[in-house]
């Protein structure tokens, strides 16, 4: 009877992977026909502007392991376009079009992380926006540089980039000025210079609130609280985040709201302010039980979780947090289970409990593998070396 369920099981098996290689194919060999059309038509057409939309609709309809090749093909035209000095095809669409495909290349080398690829192609896309004379492009481009920059290894290029830029837009534009102090406050927060991000992005939120950029503002504010708490200075965090709070009540999309409440049950479970912690726990209950979002109500029980940690509850802080570890797992939410189950270890480990400990660190360690989360790995394979 064991012998024919396995052998049911291994043709249920193998007819699902035949299909499933069937549908693949019959997608590929979709896709190379639509591709075979439009290079059919490119080359019968005269016009200059239809090749134009038709080497762009190439590589909307490839792979992405093809967007080198169809990429290519697109930039190759814009530049026969520039060369021939094209009657049809202004210069600025030219440009432009010359901007769609770097990017459709770009985005190849991304997938690949081939930063110096990038790089060359964004020094290309910085001379495009500047044929096409739009600033902000220009400048979002730079910002992208010097992301590249820092990708690759060499940060103080990258900061450099950024720098410059400051440089050129300071007492000129409030706007592009205030645009390269937040980045510059991003560059040190992502190289964990805490004082230095602080620093930057207090120079840069007054320009986003005054000009009643909320949204922007909001994000500003909620890393200058993050900044403050890191350094200590948690009565700073929490006025922050209360600022922030009445800053979200101008924004028609208050899903960051939860975000900001949930820093401050951290705040205040530090200074042992229960009851302002308790309050901001129940505003997130009810904020994710009337939007029904599940999110919301796993971050909540993490809340719960340290305020209970603050208040020595032991068996009320594993409740929470197995809570927030089911409702991750109801929504297939890979990451923050990982997450959770690392929470779960850590909390086991204080408890004594070793061998649950080193359950849930295996549990998280074979997912972080299967996301390839590599710092979540070396914390699971810290926990279970100490739990051994």
């Amino acid at each position: 009877m064991f012998i024919q369920h396995t052998s049911a099981l291994k043709k249920t098996r193998t007819l699902f992977f035949v299909l499933f290689l069937g549908s693949c194919s019959v997608f590929y060999s979709q896709v190379k026909t639509k591709l075979d059309s439009v290079s059919k038509l490119i080359s019968v057409q005269k016009s200059d502007s239809v090749k134009l939309r038709l080497y762009k609709t190439l590589c909307e309809i490839c792979l992405v392991e093809e967007n080198l090749k169809y990429g290519k093909l697109g930039l190759d035209f814009t530049e026969k376009l520039i060369t021939n000095k094209s009657k049809e095809v202004s210069v600025n669409k030219i440009f432009e079009a010359k901007l769609y495909f770097l990017d459709i290349i770009n985005y190849y080398h991304g997938e690949r992380q081939e930063y110096f690829e990038q790089i060359q192609l964004n020094k290309k896309m910085i001379e495009a926006a500047e044929k096409i004379k739009d600033t902000f492009l220009l400048e979002e481009k730079y910002v992208e540089l010097s992301k590249y920059l820092q990708k690759a290894g060499v940060p103080q290029a990258a900061f450099d980039t950024l720098f410059s830029r400051l440089k050129k837009y300071e007492n000129v534009s409030k706007r592009f000025m205030s645009f390269y102090l937040n980045n510059i406050g991003e560059f040190y927060y992502n190289n964990y210079n805490t004082e230095k991000a602080l620093y930057y992005y207090l120079k840069a939120y007054p320009y986003y609130l005054e000009n009643k950029k909320y949204e922007k503002a909001s994000k500003i504010l909620s890393r200058i609280s993050e900044q403050y708490n890191l350094l200590g200075q948690k009565e700073q965090a929490i006025k922050s985040c209360l600022e922030n709070l009445k800053l979200i009540e101008k924004l028609e999309d208050k899903s960051n709201k939860i975000d900001i409440l949930f820093s401050l049950t951290f705040l205040y479970n530090a200074k042992k302010d229960f009851n302002a912690s308790n309050s901001a726990i129940q505003q997130m209950l009810f904020i994710a039980n009337k939007t029904n979002n599940k999110n919301a109500l796993s971050n909540a029980f993490l809340a719960m979780s340290n305020f209970y940690q603050a208040k020595n509850d032991k068996n009320k802080q594993e409740e929470c947090l197995i809570k927030s570890l089911e409702i991750e797992e109801g929504l297939q939410n890979e990451s923050n289970i990982v997450f959770r189950l690392s929470d779960l270890s850590v909390y086991y480990l204080d408890d004594n409990q070793y061998q649950k400990s080193i359950s849930s660190a295996e549990r998280g360690l074979k997912l972080a593998e299967k996301i390839k989360d590599i710092d979540s790995q070396k914390g699971f394979w810290n926990l279970l070396y100490i739990g051994y």
